[in-house]
């Protein structure tokens, strides 16, 4: 059986959650530098950690429809895509919030992201479709997820 057999992963699929959670982690980033006190190294190592999560998150939320329309959330709250996403957005400002506080010294003000900050990035995720019509077009075409070189 060569690869012809296998099911193949089309990356125009993943790319564009992938650049969504980039772009978040990048603005996570930003706001861990900001807010957070304690030495450099330890602050930029720390917020590079979240790009993994937020760009699972961003292909999570880019296929949100396909969740939804599957048979076992028709009927209930899951088929809502206002109340899936705002759950996202808040899941996603958690586990933000909840890393920055595992921040090594992390203890009292100044050494943890504000609230804010990560629901802003739980907003960026959570929106992650809408922005994308925005930001898709200005990329090239190889990373929009067109398919043409």
């Amino acid at each position: 059986m060569g690869i012809e057999g296998c099911m193949a992963v089309d990356l125009n699929l993943i790319i564009p959650g992938v650049i969504i959670g980039i772009i978040a982690g990048a603005i996570d980033l930003f706001f861990m530098i900001k807010d957070e006190s304690g030495a450099a190294n330890q602050v930029i190592g720390h917020g590079l950690g979240s790009f993994v999560p937020l760009m699972i998150a961003g292909v999570f939320s880019m296929h949100l429809e396909w969740l939804m329309s599957m048979s076992f959330a028709q009927g209930n709250i899951l088929s809502n895509e206002i109340v899936m996403r705002i759950a996202l957005i808040v899941v996603v400002a958690i586990v933000t919030f909840s890393k920055s506080k595992l921040f090594k010294g992390a203890r009292g003000v100044g050494t943890h992201e504000s609230f804010l900050h990560t629901l802003i990035i739980g907003a960026v995720v959570g929106l992650a479709p809408y922005l994308w019509l925005l930001i898709g077009p200005a990329l090239p075409a190889w990373m929009n997820g067109s398919g043409a070189s």
